[in-house]
């Protein structure tokens, strides 16, 4: 069992986030995007969702990838 889900809340979310920058460094910026698309849905619920990059020129270039995708793509839709 994934340790994610023993945690609960706030430590759940940094924890998932850690994995998130791991899966970057490794060179899979695919699911690096799809994750930051799926955590974007989730936190925008059924409401709508602004995100704001505040100095984007200091964004490394995984970031600055995964934030682009993620501006492109669809939100996320369960089954």
């Amino acid at each position: 069992m994934p340790e994610t889900v023993l945690l609960r809340g706030r430590q759940r979310e940094l924890a998932e986030l850690d994995a998130l920058v791991e899966r970057a460094r490794s060179g899979r910026p695919f699911l690096v995007g799809l994750a930051l698309v799926g955590l974007l849905t989730e936190v925008a619920g059924d409401g709508a969702l602004l995100c704001v990059v505040d100095d984007a020129q200091w964004l490394d270039d995984a970031s600055a990838r995964a934030m682009a995708f993620a501006a492109r793509t669809p939100p996320a839709t369960s089954p």
